[in-house]
């Protein structure tokens, strides 16, 4: 799936695997919820409990409002530009 370049769809399926084999059933909830509101992405970070949510521009609101009324803290960042490389 990633080495054909679906890397938000891999990146998802292993942040909910990791989410899944480690037991953060909350974590899986609010994954759950960033990919109904509209995430590219969204999935545990490394082996968590830290959450990732990938959105377009403009699009994160819905879910910053979800988060911020669920979780103690967020961190909301700016992707600036994507690097990597196939072989």
């Amino acid at each position: 799936m990633a080495i054909n370049g679906d890397l938000w769809r891999a990146a998802t399926i292993n942040g909910i695997l990791v989410a899944e084999s480690l037991g953060y059933y909350n974590a899986l909830e609010t994954i759950g919820r960033a990919l109904r509101l509209g995430a590219v992405a969204s999935g545990v970070s490394g082996n968590g409990p830290s959450i990732y949510a990938i959105f377009r521009p403009g699009e994160e609101g819905p879910f910053i409002d979800y988060i911020s009324s669920t979780w103690s803290y967020y961190l909301v960042t700016k992707l600036v530009e994507i690097r990597y490389l196939v072989s």
